[in-house]
């Protein structure tokens, strides 16, 4: 019987430390300074992959660069980043 009380107690001692994790994670997550990183995370990544993408596209076409071409194709194969830039890039034109 003693075993079986064990086990329970380390259970409902795993339990509790699991939801404390959990509520100081979901708290951070909450905050506005999470918010603001991940925000820019993003925007920093965006910026870096369009630009990596435009020096792919920029060589679009020339067949010393077939590799690169073949890459920028397997990495815009459903055409988001090519769109996406476009879209950008009209953004800018409009201001």
């Amino acid at each position: 019987a003693r075993a079986g009380d064990a086990g329970g107690e380390f259970r409902a001692d795993r339990e509790r430390r699991t939801m404390k994790c959990a509520d100081r994670i979901q708290d951070e997550l909450s905050t506005e300074r999470y918010r603001h990183m991940i925000t820019r995370f993003d925007e920093v990544f965006s910026a870096h992959l369009a630009e990596f993408l435009r020096n792919l596209n920029s060589d679009f076409g020339q067949k010393s660069n077939a590799h690169l071409t073949n890459l920028f194709l397997k990495l815009d194969y459903n055409g988001y980043c090519s769109e996406t830039l476009l879209s950008e890039k009209k953004q800018v034109l409009q201001k």
